[in-house]
């Protein structure tokens, strides 16, 4: 219980601390100057309530995670957080860096880990994909370490397995905007999120429904399924998924118009 209130209390401090030192951008800065610019910036928080059921599964998560970026472009790191809400313990966590590219395009490199301290077993990951956001489309696609761990169990950063495996990751879904594209919807398929990775034998079709409550404020309803058996042409679904999200960006305030 004391490494969650710890967890917690990490994630807040950070979010409270960039708060608190950031700066407005200097407007006499050009906009070539300002993306190579290094520094620290709050991003955005995201906190998430999960619900999952299945046959031997039926607890609900709080999910917690927040972007800072030293540079727009190059580092943008993101702590992220799960705890089971139903049982008070902490299920799992992950670290992530994504290089920006540009508004479209993103290559992330993301370490999670997962553990169930009734069975003392968890697992790490190491997860790369590209991923790309177009007008109608999102996609990802890339690759993931995955090392099973018997002993040593809680351990983040343990790699040696025995039992390891290595997986494609998929994500891609279309994506829609209606009135005044204040409300926003996708259907589609991943076999991964941020939080874990599915089975080696899962699909995970998920349907979403988005509100831009204001310009730094967005709500995110999904459901996600995870069909297993499909290798095995004995497809049935093993787990529902129930999420909302709320998810806060630190947009740069639009500059006021200079009276003529």
């Amino acid at each position: 219980m004391k490494r969650l209130i710890i967890g917690l209390m990490i994630l807040n401090l950070i979010a409270i601390t960039a708060l608190a030192q950031e700066t407005p951008p200097d407007q006499t800065t050009q906009p070539a100057q300002k993306t190579a610019q290094w520094g620290y910036k709050f991003v955005g928080l995201e906190y998430g309530w999960v619900a999952r059921s299945s046959a031997a599964l039926n607890d609900t998560y709080i999910q917690l995670a927040n972007e800072v970026s030293f540079n727009p472009k190059w580092l943008n790191i993101t702590p992220g957080i799960e705890i089971n809400f139903s049982d008070p313990e902490l299920s799992r966590y992950f670290l992530q860096e994504e290089i920006k590219f540009n508004e479209k395009n993103s290559l992330v490199l993301r370490l999670n880990h997962w553990e169930d301290p009734d069975w003392e077993i968890g697992a790490n990951y190491v997860n790369l994909y590209f991923q790309q956001t177009l007008p109608k489309i999102k996609w990802a696609a890339g690759a993931s370490y995955i090392a099973q761990l018997l002993d040593d169990w809680r351990n983040p950063v343990n790699l040696d397995s025995d039992l390891y495996q290595a997986r494609v990751l998929y994500s891609v879904a279309y994506v829609d905007k209606f009135w005044k594209d204040r409300l926003d919807w996708s259907i589609g398929a991943e076999n991964f999120t941020l939080y874990e990775n599915y089975g080696y034998d899962h699909i995970g079709p998920f349907f979403t429904l988005g509100w831009q409550v204001s310009e730094r404020t967005h709500l995110t309803a999904k459901v996600d399924a995870r069909i297993v058996g499909i290798g095995t042409a004995t497809p049935h679904l093993e787990r529902e998924t129930y999420m909302f999200l709320i998810d806060w960006r630190n947009l740069p305030k639009k500059p006021k118009t200079k009276p003529e």
